[in-house]
């Protein structure tokens, strides 16, 4: 994860939400998935969520809403998670599953520079920056019907000078290597800045 931002000098508040949501997507419906006409079905976190599950099996993995300065601000969501590591038998009873706690989470980052002249805040151009790291089941069995987790880490990043009230998606496809036979899973970031009215 990256380390915090140093606290910035000038203040330009705005409202932000972002929904992180998960979506196991069938290999042959891959291509169709793709971040304009996301965005296109994107008013509300929960259309988004509807168009999402045309696709398959979602599901909200972060939510954020609250105020932040546009010129820098950093927020981490942080998760402990069980991860079955490994799993052994003794006798004729049930298979015991090794379990360790790993880490997950989502790191957001805001930065900008104060433009030329200092021209109103709908002027200022800022940078999102997204790391995210999640768990996810891979089709590699390690004991009976127990399958491998492995640990997903993204970045996804945009800059644009701040459309207020119109949400921006963002898209990352994480396919599995080899001979594993999970189906891919798509993580899609949607996020919005509202005004703060004086």
């Amino acid at each position: 994860m990256a380390p915090a931002l140093r606290p910035p000098t000038e203040m330009a508040p705005a409202r932000f939400e972002v929904t992180v949501y998960e979506v196991q997507v069938p290999e042959n419906r891959l291509a169709e998935l793709e971040a304009p006409a996301l965005e296109a079905k994107a008013t509300t976190a929960q259309d988004l969520a509807k168009a999402l599950g045309e696709f398959g099996k979602t599901k909200v993995l972060y939510m954020i809403d609250q105020t932040v300065n546009l010129y820098g601000e950093s927020i981490m969501l942080s998760t402990s998670e069980p991860m079955v590591t490994g799993t052994s038998r003794m006798g004729p009873g049930p298979a015991i599953n090794s379990i360790t706690y790993q880490q997950a989470g989502l790191v957001v980052n805001l930065a900008a520079s104060p433009p030329p002249q200092d021209p109103p805040r709908k002027q200022l151009p800022v940078q999102v920056n997204f790391e995210l790291s999640a768990l996810a089941d891979s089709g590699v069995e390690i004991g009976p019907e127990v399958k491998a987790t492995r640990i997903r880490n993204m970045h996804l990043s945009h800059s644009e000078t701040p459309r207020f009230g119109k949400p921006l998606v963002l898209l990352n496809v994480s396919a599995p290597a080899g001979a594993d036979p999970a189906p891919p899973v798509a993580y899609v970031v949607r996020y919005v800045f509202r005004e703060l009215k004086p």
